[in-house]
C-alpha cells in the first residue's frame, strides 16, 4: 500500500467518499481578490463540480494511484 503525506491534518471522523467542494473566497474582505480573479475561481469551481463524477467509479486503490501520479506531476522537486 502506498503511504501518502497528510496534507490537511488529522481526520476527525470517517472519510467521506467525495471531498467537499471549496467555496468562493469571501467578498467582504476588500482588496483580497479582483473581480477577474473571483470570476476565474467561480468558473474553475463550476468546472470542477461538473467533472467530479468521473472519479465516482474509481476504487480506493485507483484513487491512491491517481493521487501519487498527480503529486509527482505537480511537485517534481518533492520526492
Amino acid at each position: 500500500m502506498i503511504k501518502f503525506p497528510r496534507i490537511m491534518g488529522k481526520r476527525k471522523g470517517p472519510k467521506a467518499d467525495k471531498a467537499p467542494t471549496p467555496s468562493l473566497p469571501p467578498e467582504d474582505k476588500p482588496g483580497q481578490a479582483t473581480p477577474e480573479r473571483r470570476e476565474l475561481i467561480r468558473r474553475a469551481l463550476e468546472t470542477r463540480r461538473s467533472k467530479a463524477h468521473v472519479f465516482d467509479g474509481l476504487s480506493r486503490e485507483e484513487r491512491e494511484k491517481l493521487y501519487a501520479v498527480a503529486l509527482k506531476t505537480l511537485m517534481p522537486g518533492d520526492k
